[in-house]
């Protein structure tokens, strides 16, 4: 749910730098409860808190404005894995800037209200994670090289850092063994893509092999 000065707060920030590609902003949490709570947290921890205005590198897709001409012949990847990720570093590449304006607040009613889809949303962000660091120059790349890290639960505890910021460390204290399955969780998805990966490699191998002994 967009406020109602949303377009009018994106385009004062246009016009007050035209190296500006895109601009978006805080979410707030639009599904009270604790399945709700959780994917805000665990999905959304970056942008929970006001901060300061500021360029970042990258800006969920659910409330973002682009500059058409920032665009140019960028066009998202067709995949449902980190596909508007993909699609701003591209827009980056082009010489644009994402900028952070915490005064635009997006209300996200998220749909995930029950453990079952709670634990299928993790898993496929684990996925996405996977894929996005292979693919992509993102921060937490090393896990693909060291995928044993993850059992130090990093994002647990940056998610935790940034509840704590935002004022939300109670809620870190009482939500803390969900969080903590939610991260399992994700691990699960992670190493999922990566034995997946890794049998697509195994088996193109094969076949190359079995095309230059044919």
């Amino acid at each position: 749910v967009a406020p109602p000065d949303w377009l009018r707060r994106v385009r004062s920030v246009f016009e007050a730098d035209p190296a500006i590609a895109a601009v978006g902003g805080r979410i707030a949490n639009g599904r009270p409860g604790r399945w709700g709570e959780l994917d805000w947290f665990l999905n959304h921890s970056e942008w929970i808190r006001a901060g300061a205005p500021g360029e970042r590198k990258n800006i969920p897709t659910m409330g973002i404005v682009y500059r058409r001409e920032a665009i140019g012949d960028v066009r998202f990847p067709e995949s449902n894995s980190g596909e508007d990720t993909a699609f701003a570093l591209a827009v980056c590449d082009r010489g644009g800037k994402l900028w952070y304006e915490p005064a635009i607040v997006l209300t996200h009613r998220h749909e995930r209200l029950d453990a079952a889809s709670f634990r299928e949303k993790q898993i496929a962000c684990g996925r996405t994670i996977y894929r996005t660091r292979v693919a992509l120059d993102r921060p937490g790349r090393v896990l693909v090289r060291w995928p044993a890290l993850l059992f130090l639960f990093p994002h647990l505890w940056l998610t935790a850092a940034r509840m704590v910021r935002a004022g939300y460390g109670g809620r870190v204290v009482t939500l803390f063994p969900w969080l903590v399955a939610g991260e399992a969780h994700r691990i699960r998805g992670f190493f999922e893509a990566r034995r997946e990966r890794a049998g697509a490699s195994a088996g193109s191998e094969s076949a190359s092999a079995t095309e230059r002994t044919a």
